[in-house]
Protein backbone atom coordinates (compact mmCIF):
# COMPACT_ATOMS: atom_id res chain seq x y z
CA UNK A 1 0.00 0.00 0.00
CA UNK A 2 1.39 3.46 -0.81
CA UNK A 3 2.85 5.22 2.23
CA UNK A 4 0.68 8.29 1.60
CA UNK A 5 -2.49 6.22 1.76
CA UNK A 6 -1.35 4.40 4.89
CA UNK A 7 -0.58 7.76 6.54
CA UNK A 8 -4.02 9.13 5.67
CA UNK A 9 -5.81 6.04 6.98
CA UNK A 10 -3.76 5.83 10.16
CA UNK A 11 -2.65 2.74 12.00
CA UNK A 12 -6.11 1.68 13.20
CA UNK A 13 -8.16 0.76 10.15
CA UNK A 14 -10.90 -1.13 11.99
CA UNK A 15 -13.34 1.70 11.17
CA UNK A 16 -12.36 1.76 7.47
CA UNK A 17 -14.47 0.02 4.82
CA UNK A 18 -13.40 -0.32 1.20
CA UNK A 19 -16.01 -1.44 -1.34
CA UNK A 20 -14.67 -1.63 -4.88
CA UNK A 21 -15.77 -2.84 -8.28
CA UNK A 22 -13.67 -5.19 -10.37
CA UNK A 23 -14.16 -3.85 -13.90
CA UNK A 24 -12.87 -0.34 -14.39
CA UNK A 25 -11.36 -0.17 -10.90
CA UNK A 26 -9.25 -3.23 -10.11
CA UNK A 27 -9.05 -4.20 -13.79
CA UNK A 28 -9.15 -2.00 -16.88
CA UNK A 29 -12.22 -2.20 -19.09
CA UNK A 30 -11.58 -4.51 -22.04
CA UNK A 31 -13.61 -5.43 -25.12
CA UNK A 32 -13.82 -9.11 -24.21
CA UNK A 33 -14.93 -9.43 -20.56
CA UNK A 34 -13.14 -12.77 -20.20
CA UNK A 35 -9.82 -10.98 -20.80
CA UNK A 36 -10.15 -8.76 -17.70
CA UNK A 37 -7.32 -9.10 -15.18
CA UNK A 38 -6.55 -6.95 -12.12
CA UNK A 39 -3.72 -4.45 -12.52
CA UNK A 40 -0.43 -5.31 -10.85
CA UNK A 41 -0.51 -4.57 -7.14
CA UNK A 42 -4.29 -4.12 -6.85
CA UNK A 43 -4.93 -7.38 -5.01
CA UNK A 44 -1.91 -6.86 -2.74
CA UNK A 45 -3.19 -3.39 -1.83
CA UNK A 46 -6.61 -4.77 -0.89
CA UNK A 47 -5.01 -7.52 1.18
CA UNK A 48 -2.83 -4.96 2.97
CA UNK A 49 -5.92 -2.91 3.81
CA UNK A 50 -7.71 -6.02 5.08
CA UNK A 51 -4.67 -7.15 7.06
CA UNK A 52 -4.57 -3.67 8.61
CA UNK A 53 -8.08 -4.17 9.98
CA UNK A 54 -10.19 -2.61 7.22
CA UNK A 55 -13.32 -4.25 5.89
CA UNK A 56 -12.65 -4.94 2.20
CA UNK A 57 -15.22 -6.17 -0.30
CA UNK A 58 -15.26 -6.51 -4.08
CA UNK A 59 -18.78 -5.81 -5.41
CA UNK A 60 -19.34 -6.69 -9.05
CA UNK A 61 -21.67 -7.79 -11.79
CA UNK A 62 -19.29 -10.72 -12.30
CA UNK A 63 -19.87 -14.16 -10.84
CA UNK A 64 -18.15 -15.16 -7.62
CA UNK A 65 -16.36 -17.92 -9.56
CA UNK A 66 -14.93 -15.37 -12.01
CA UNK A 67 -13.86 -13.00 -9.24
CA UNK A 68 -12.28 -15.77 -7.17
CA UNK A 69 -10.32 -16.99 -10.18
CA UNK A 70 -9.08 -13.51 -11.12
CA UNK A 71 -8.25 -12.47 -7.56
CA UNK A 72 -6.34 -15.67 -6.88
CA UNK A 73 -5.79 -16.77 -3.31
CA UNK A 74 -6.83 -13.40 -1.88
CA UNK A 75 -9.16 -14.01 1.06
CA UNK A 76 -11.47 -11.11 0.23
CA UNK A 77 -15.21 -10.89 0.70
CA UNK A 78 -16.99 -10.89 -2.66
CA UNK A 79 -20.45 -9.89 -3.83
CA UNK A 80 -21.22 -11.02 -7.36
CA UNK A 81 -24.03 -10.59 -9.83
CA UNK A 82 -25.01 -7.34 -8.12
CA UNK A 83 -25.86 -9.13 -4.89
CA UNK A 84 -27.28 -12.43 -6.15
CA UNK A 85 -24.09 -14.22 -5.07
CA UNK A 86 -21.89 -13.67 -2.02
CA UNK A 87 -18.73 -15.06 -0.52
CA UNK A 88 -18.42 -13.69 3.00
CA UNK A 89 -15.78 -15.07 5.37
CA UNK A 90 -15.17 -17.86 2.83
CA UNK A 91 -18.81 -19.03 2.79
CA UNK A 92 -20.62 -18.86 -0.57
CA UNK A 93 -24.34 -18.28 -0.96
CA UNK A 94 -26.80 -17.44 -3.72
CA UNK A 95 -29.96 -15.40 -3.26
CA UNK A 96 -32.82 -17.88 -2.73
CA UNK A 97 -34.98 -16.33 -5.48
CA UNK A 98 -32.23 -16.44 -8.12
CA UNK A 99 -32.70 -20.06 -9.22
CA UNK A 100 -36.29 -19.50 -10.37
CA UNK A 101 -34.99 -17.10 -13.04
CA UNK A 102 -32.46 -19.54 -14.56
CA UNK A 103 -34.87 -20.94 -17.22
CA UNK A 104 -35.89 -17.40 -18.19
CA UNK A 105 -32.25 -16.30 -18.41
CA UNK A 106 -31.47 -19.31 -20.62
CA UNK A 107 -34.34 -18.46 -23.01
CA UNK A 108 -33.37 -14.79 -23.15
CA UNK A 109 -29.71 -15.67 -23.76
CA UNK A 110 -30.66 -17.92 -26.68
CA UNK A 111 -32.87 -15.20 -28.10
CA UNK A 112 -30.15 -12.56 -27.67
CA UNK A 113 -27.65 -14.75 -29.52
CA UNK A 114 -30.11 -15.04 -32.42
CA UNK A 115 -31.36 -11.45 -32.52
CA UNK A 116 -28.37 -9.36 -31.42
CA UNK A 117 -25.63 -10.69 -33.67
CA UNK A 118 -23.29 -7.69 -33.21
CA UNK A 119 -23.55 -7.83 -29.43
CA UNK A 120 -21.49 -9.92 -27.04
CA UNK A 121 -23.83 -12.00 -24.87
CA UNK A 122 -22.28 -12.95 -21.53
CA UNK A 123 -24.22 -15.69 -19.76
CA UNK A 124 -23.70 -15.71 -16.00
CA UNK A 125 -25.96 -18.50 -14.79
CA UNK A 126 -28.70 -16.53 -13.05
CA UNK A 127 -27.82 -13.31 -14.85
CA UNK A 128 -27.06 -12.10 -18.35
CA UNK A 129 -25.08 -9.15 -19.68
CA UNK A 130 -25.26 -7.64 -23.16
CA UNK A 131 -22.00 -5.94 -24.14
CA UNK A 132 -21.92 -3.46 -26.99
CA UNK A 133 -18.62 -1.81 -26.09
CA UNK A 134 -17.19 -3.01 -29.42
CA UNK A 135 -20.13 -1.49 -31.34
CA UNK A 136 -21.25 1.62 -29.39
CA UNK A 137 -23.45 2.73 -32.27
CA UNK A 138 -25.73 -0.20 -31.33
CA UNK A 139 -26.41 1.12 -27.82
CA UNK A 140 -29.95 2.35 -28.48
CA UNK A 141 -30.92 -0.83 -30.32
CA UNK A 142 -29.53 -3.11 -27.60
CA UNK A 143 -31.05 -1.08 -24.77
CA UNK A 144 -34.48 -0.99 -26.44
CA UNK A 145 -34.29 -4.75 -27.05
CA UNK A 146 -33.33 -5.40 -23.41
CA UNK A 147 -36.16 -3.23 -22.05
CA UNK A 148 -38.70 -4.95 -24.29
CA UNK A 149 -37.51 -8.44 -23.34
CA UNK A 150 -37.45 -7.50 -19.64
CA UNK A 151 -41.12 -6.54 -19.80
CA UNK A 152 -42.04 -9.67 -21.80
CA UNK A 153 -40.14 -11.87 -19.35
CA UNK A 154 -41.75 -10.45 -16.24
CA UNK A 155 -38.65 -8.65 -14.95
CA UNK A 156 -40.29 -5.25 -15.03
Amino acid sequence: MPDGLRARLGSDMTNVAIFTDFDGVLAPLVDDPSDARPVAGAVNALEALRDGGATVMVVSGRTIAFLAERLGDADLDLVGLYGLEQRIDGECSTHPDAAQWKPVIDRVADRALRELRDTRVEEKGVSLTLHYREAPERSQTVEAWAKSVAVESGWK
